[in-house]
């Protein structure tokens, strides 16, 4: 009895692995879905972008420099974006109300 449940689970796990293997290879290589999958309103740069803008957000082609701008840390250190060029910074403005 006690081979039975294992080859169950056996059986069990070797399903899973197939199917989420097959579902894997359905991405293309970014990891992203066919982009014939997309909704119609996102299939160009454009409606992208002006999707994006609609939230606030937005889209550039290529990378654009952000203003520098001065900020005093917990310490009463002043901090400058120009010292971490070249890094990802990540600022989080969080407020106990």
């Amino acid at each position: 009895m006690k081979f039975k449940n294992n080859l169950f689970y056996i059986f069990t796990f070797i399903l899973f692995l197939l199917f989420t293997g097959v579902y894997a290879c359905q991405k293309d290589q970014a990891g992203n879905a066919p982009k014939e999958n997309l909704p119609d309103e996102l299939q160009t740069d454009a409606q992208i972008a002006n999707l994006l803008a609609s939230m606030n957000m937005y889209y550039f082609k290529s990378p654009r420099k952000a203003p520098d701008f001065e900020l005093t840390s917990l310490k009463r250190k002043r901090i400058r974006l120009d010292k971490y060029r070249g890094k990802v910074v990540l600022l989080s403005f969080g407020a106990t109300w």
